[in-house]
C-alpha cells in the first residue's frame, strides 16, 4: 500500500520544516478561531476536533492538553492514531477517544511494528476506541475479522483504499457487502470522491 500523503513523510521531495510549531495553547486558539460559531454566535459551535497526524501520540503533552481544553469547552476531541504507542492515564481521563488506524499485511509493514498487543488492548479496555481499517482486497478483510478475534475489537470500521474516485466507488460497492456480513460500518473516503487526489482540500 502506499501512503497518500507523501508530502508528511518523503524528504527527498518536499521539505518537512515548512510546517510551523505550535504551542498546545496556540493550536487552541486557532482552533476556537476556525469554529465559525466565534465569529456568528448564532451557529452551533464545532463540538467533535478530530487531531490527526502523523502519529499524534508522539505528543502526548500537547494533545492531553487539547483534551482537558475540550472537555472543559464542552467539545469531544478523538486521536487518529496507528496504535503502536499506548495513551497515558492522563490523556484517558481528559476524555480523549481514539480511532485506532491499524496498518495490515497489505502496508507491507512487519507484523511486530504495526500490531502491538498491549496498546490495543488498553485502547480497547478504555471503552473509547473505534477501529479503522483501510481495505485494498479480500486478504485485508480477513486479516480484520483475525484481528478482531484475537483483540476483542469492537466498532469496527471500513474505509476503501484509493486515490481515484473510480476505485474508491468500486471498493465501496463490495465493501458494503463485506461490512452487512461481518456487523461491521463503512465509510468513505468523501475528499477524494469530492477533489480527486488534491494536495490541501
Amino acid at each position: 500500500m502506499v501512503c497518500d500523503t507523501e508530502y508528511t513523510w518523503n524528504t527527498a521531495k518536499h521539505d518537512l520544516q515548512a510546517a510551523p510549531t505550535m504551542s498546545a495553547t496556540e493550536i487552541w486558539d486557532q482552533l476556537v478561531r476556525l469554529d465559525p460559531a466565534t465569529a456568528n454566535p448564532g451557529l452551533a459551535p464545532v463540538d467533535l476536533i478530530v487531531v490527526s497526524g502523523g502519529e499524534p501520540l508522539l505528543y502526548p503533552d500537547i494533545v492531553t492538553a487539547l483534551a482537558q481544553r475540550a472537555s472543559v469547552s464542552g467539545r469531544s476531541l478523538e486521536i487518529e492514531t496507528n496504535a503502536t504507542i499506548a495513551p497515558s492515564a492522563a490523556l484517558i481521563e481528559a476524555g480523549a477517544h481514539f480511532n485506532g488506524g491499524l496498518k495490515l499485511a497489505s502496508s507491507a509493514v512487519p507484523r511486530g511494528k504495526r500490531i502491538k498487543p498491549q496498546v490495543l488492548e488498553q485502547l480497547q479496555i478504555s471503552g473509547r476506541a473505534r477501529w479503522k481499517f483501510v481495505v485494498t482486497g479480500p486478504d485485508d478483510v480477513r486479516e480484520i475479522a483475525d484481528l478482531q478475534q484475537e483483540f476483542g475489537l469492537t466498532e469496527v470500521w471500513l474505509s476503501p483504499e484509493g486515490t481515484s474516485t473510480d476505485v474508491v466507488i468500486d471498493r465501496m460497492r463490495w465493501l458494503a457487502d463485506v461490512a452487512l456480513t461481518h456487523g461491521w460500518n463503512l465509510t468513505t473516503r468523501q475528499h477524494v470522491l469530492i477533489w480527486g487526489d488534491k494536495r490541501g482540500r
